[in-house]
């Protein structure tokens, strides 16, 4: 019995060796990779235009890394009058090291759905939003500032990149590991490995293993492509992911 993790690198090796330390048997497959965004040379200007109470939000880990990276080259800092977003706490930590001031993210679910609720606690009408994340677009958050008026900035400050796969090859690896849990803690990804995976072996074994996800809207995607044993994950970081994976794999 293996547990297939899709997280990308490097959550998904610090994943794999945690639960691997813990005795379950893992396969790491992360499906995508990262590099720079094309929009990181706007920061500078923007971030100068930027006024108290206006909107910053930082949409993963890996936004800090790219936006910091950047900054770093031309000596310049995150700014201090707007006010922080983060999608959860551990994003939260990571860009309170690099800016001293409150970071607002949600407490105990992490995900956008929980984000846009804590938008409600503040004002937020006609500020201007700075969203900083990857070449996905953040639908339900923009549509719920422009209710509220707000003048919204995306930046992409990295892009989510499929890697190539060998699909024969593929396949045989996780028949071989006898996958009986999947991680999955991306929309694309989670399509990544459906399309790869013949129909024959879809139905066979892909989707009669157990999903974990981290957002009821990912369950959703999972569940319209055919998974039953669907199971959420509060929040999004590995020990909330290991915990959740302890219940499960006792289930018979």
């Amino acid at each position: 019995m293996t547990i297939l993790i899709l997280r990308p690198h490097p959550y998904g090796k610090k994943l794999a060796k945690k639960l691997s330390d813990l005795g379950f048997n893992t396969y790491n497959l992360p499906l995508i990779k990262f590099k720079e965004g094309k929009n990181l040379k706007l920061l500078p200007k923007i971030f100068t235009s930027l006024k108290d109470k206006d909107l910053i939000f930082v949409l993963s880990q890996q936004t800090i890394k790219y936006v910091n990276n950047f900054l770093k080259k031309l000596y310049l800092t995150w700014p201090m009058k707007p006010t922080y977003y983060a999608i959860g706490k551990n994003t939260a930590l990571k860009l309170k090291k690099k800016i001293n001031k409150k970071i607002n993210y949600p407490k105990n679910i992490e995900n956008m759905e929980t984000l846009i609720d804590l938008l409600k606690l503040h004002d937020i009408k006609k500020k201007t939003a700075l969203i900083l994340q990857s070449n996905n677009s953040r639908k339900k958050l923009i549509k719920k500032l422009k209710k509220n008026g707000t003048k919204i900035i995306s930046i992409e400050c990295y892009k989510q990149i499929k890697k190539k796969i060998n699909k024969k090859k593929l396949i045989k690896k996780l028949k071989k590991h006898k996958i009986k849990e999947i991680v999955a803690t991306s929309k694309k990804i989670l399509k990544k490995l459906y399309k790869l995976i013949p129909p024959k072996d879809r139905i066979k074994w892909l989707l009669n293993c157990k999903i974990i996800v981290i957002s009821k809207r990912l369950a959703k995607i999972a569940y319209k492509l055919g998974w039953k044993k669907i199971y959420i994950s509060d929040k999004a970081n590995n020990n909330s992911l290991i915990k959740i994976l302890k219940k499960i794999i006792i289930i018979k």
